[in-house]
């Protein structure tokens, strides 16, 4: 909740940006790349907070972009570099479970010791 509030009061300040700046600080900051070391940290992937997450990040690239996206465009926004806007742009519900286990695959010789 504490991160969604956060970002909720970056999106009315990145209006403030040019635009390629705005998106630029969206899609290496602000976005996934913030939530990353949560969704590998903590088993939040039943979280009804990832969806307000990533409706959030759609809005704001809506105001900042000036581009509608309907639920076929977000689909193929969010695909990597040659078909999107880049992974950094991933929606938070599709990436918490495979980071997750990920990260408790990784460590489960560190547990086991």
């Amino acid at each position: 909740m504490q991160k969604l509030d956060k970002f909720k009061r970056l999106q009315h300040r990145l209006k403030l940006l040019n635009v390629h700046a705005a998106f630029y600080l969206i899609r290496n900051c602000f976005s996934l790349p913030k939530l990353l070391y949560t969704l590998r940290s903590a088993p939040c992937f039943a979280s009804t907070e990832l969806e307000h997450c990533d409706t959030l990040i759609r809005q704001t690239l809506h105001q900042t972009l000036n581009i509608q996206f309907g639920d076929e465009t977000w689909q193929q926004s969010t695909l990597p570099v040659l078909g999107g806007l880049g992974c950094e742009i991933s929606e938070a519900t599709d990436l918490a479970l495979p980071t997750f286990l990920a990260s408790v695959t990784a460590s489960a010789d560190f547990i086991s010791h």
